[in-house]
């Protein structure tokens, strides 16, 4: 009996990652605003396989980022971040 050879297959998967993202701009509004474009249907590169082929991806926005950090330091709270916070303090989480 003759064995036949096992064909790969290419598998792909949709995931949500989670990543940071340093912006160069003159507001936050800018910066907003590149990352959208930016970040519409992006293509990755996560380095390489064992097999030294690249991990490539495609990467798109959801939803709109958080604001963690200015000129290397923590931004004051925002109002979206104080309401959450309060929600906290009502159920315990934050949603």
């Amino acid at each position: 009996m003759t064995l036949l050879p096992t064909v790969p297959k290419e598998f792909m998967f949709d995931m949500t990652l989670s990543t940071s993202i340093r912006v160069t701009a003159t507001s936050e509004a800018e910066a907003r605003s590149m990352l959208k474009e930016a970040l519409d249907c992006a293509d990755t590169n996560f380095g390489a396989w064992p097999n030294g082929d690249p991990i490539l991806g495609e990467a798109s926005m959801i939803g709109k980022p958080t604001l963690v950090e200015v000129d290397g330091e923590f931004p004051p709270p925002s109002i979206e971040f104080l309401s959450r916070a309060a929600l906290q303090e009502d159920d315990g989480e934050i949603d």
